[in-house]
């Protein structure tokens, strides 16, 4: 991602519970994206919108990083969630919702999970599906983050370790927990069944295991990404 230290080309509003607002608010207190609450609105600036060339290309880039966030969100706190897009405006087009000049500030926990899912689309994906629930959005985040695994290689095929053998490597599941956790979600996401699969986890025992590996591999990423100094790294393109 870009880092910007001017103006913002584009200045996004959004409506919501207050205390959800204020609480991204002070997650985006600094750097980009950077947020701040007036008038029980949010107000939000970000490279990603940025690179819109118009104010409808940015509508629609807005509306996609409005359902990150939302996403994000609830990675952090294990809540939900509900904002509204009110608008997408010229920033600076009204003095009273200026928002302050970015800094290149350390970005917060928040931060760094927002640039990473936008630099890496299966992570992206993983976060995105995992906020939609559901037997299917569970099972489509587990899927991804394989994918993202194997992308990264961090399971070379030359030590015949496999995703799910690196997980439990790393102590963020079980065999057992992967089995139950797999064949649940594989049963309820046929829609012509709704027996109880043997042995079956209850919803939110399986979101909170699928939230638990995301975090844990996130960080991971992060982690990894800051020793190497490419956090903020991305090749800017023109929407």
């Amino acid at each position: 991602m870009t880092m910007h230290t001017g103006m913002s080309r584009w200045t996004i509003q959004v409506s919501g519970a207050l205390s959800d607002l204020s609480r991204i608010a002070l997650e985006l207190r600094n750097g980009d994206p950077c947020g701040v609450v007036r008038d029980e609105s949010l107000y939000i600036e970000s490279s990603e919108v940025d690179r819109a060339k118009s104010r409808i290309a940015a509508e629609w880039v807005a509306f996609d990083f409005t359902k990150l966030l939302l996403a994000v969100f609830e990675m952090n706190f294990g809540e939900r969630a509900i904002l509204h897009l009110i608008s997408v405006r010229e920033s600076g087009s009204d003095v009273n919702y200026r928002l302050p000049v970015r800094q290149n500030s350390e970005p917060t926990l928040f931060q760094q999970m927002i640039r990473l899912a936008l630099d890496r689309p299966h992570a992206r994906g993983a976060i995105l599906a995992y906020a939609s629930g559901g037997a299917d959005g569970l099972f489509r985040a587990y899927e991804a983050l394989t994918y993202e695994i194997l992308n990264l290689g961090l399971t070379p095929s030359s030590t015949g370790v496999g995703t799910k053998e690196w997980l439990v490597e790393n102590g963020w599941i079980t065999e057992a927990e992967d089995d139950r956790f797999l064949s649940t979600v594989l049963h309820f996401r046929n829609y012509q069944d709704r027996q109880s699969a043997e042995n079956a986890l209850a919803i939110k025992e399986a979101q909170v295991l699928v939230r638990r590996i995301l975090v844990n591999f996130l960080d991971h990423c992060l982690k990894t990404r800051t020793s190497a100094g490419e956090i903020g790294k991305r090749v800017p393109h023109a929407i």
